[in-house]
């Protein structure tokens, strides 16, 4: 089972830009992180909100020997949950995935399966 933490939180700030999570899966802990925009064509906001999430994975991976993030582009929802079981299957402990969403809908996929709690209603 998937079980992801805001690591902006408490308390949990939607309107933040960075979409950073611990996330648990398999008996390991693996840093998760999403954002929306295509491969190569990233504007404005969108490109401001990703490198506020990236920097903030890197962040969390500089204290930490020997770990690497892996960059992966989701194009559909239909994927969405095959590629998050994938990539949390091969990441190594305390390594980081980003995952780069074709648009919102995807996001929302990919947020869900990622099971993220302590979210207040």
């Amino acid at each position: 089972m998937i079980k992801s933490n805001p690591l902006n939180a408490p308390p949990f700030d939607p309107s933040s830009p960075q979409f950073v999570w611990k996330t648990r899966f398999k008996d390991k802990c693996v840093y998760t992180g999403c954002g929306v925009g295509l491969p190569g064509r990233i504007e404005g906001d969108q490109h401001a909100e990703i490198r506020a999430t990236k920097q903030a994975l890197a962040a969390k991976l500089a204290h930490v020997r020997l770990s690497q993030c892996h960059e992966v582009f989701v194009r559909n929802t239909t994927a969405a949950l095959i590629t998050v079981h994938h990539f949390l299957s091969e990441a190594a402990e305390k390594d980081a995935v980003f995952f780069l969403c074709a648009d919102a809908e995807v996001a929302g996929k990919i947020i869900a399966t990622l099971n993220i709690e302590d979210i207040p209603s």
